[in-house]
């Protein structure tokens, strides 16, 4: 028999940190944590910091910025990269302007 247990939001939030996994915004929460009732999944944290990474805009030129050439961070750049990573993958832009990233 499997027992299923329906989290809230805050309760979402604790069990990363219960896991020493506390790698995301409270805006990147929200959103996996509606992504994730959406499907009515199964909480699995290491699953999800696995398949999905909160970056800032500096760090995602830094670790992907070699799709569109490199070099300086620009806006046209940006543009670029994350039309770019879209073929690929999902990229959610968040309303503070940081990314989440799905693993691809």
């Amino acid at each position: 028999m499997a027992v299923y247990q329906t989290l809230s939001l805050y309760e979402f939030e604790q069990e990363f940190r219960d896991f020493g996994r506390d790698y995301y915004s409270k805006e990147a929460y929200s959103y996996l944590y509606d992504l994730l009732d959406s499907d009515n999944a199964e909480l699995d944290v290491i699953s999800v910091c696995c398949d999905w990474t909160e970056s800032d805009t500096d760090e995602l030129w830094d670790n992907y910025g070699y799709m569109v050439g490199g070099g300086e961070l620009t806006d046209d750049g940006l543009d670029a990269l994350i039309e770019e990573l879209q073929a690929r993958t999902t990229v959610v832009r968040l309303q503070s302007s940081a990314f989440l990233i799905a693993s691809f």
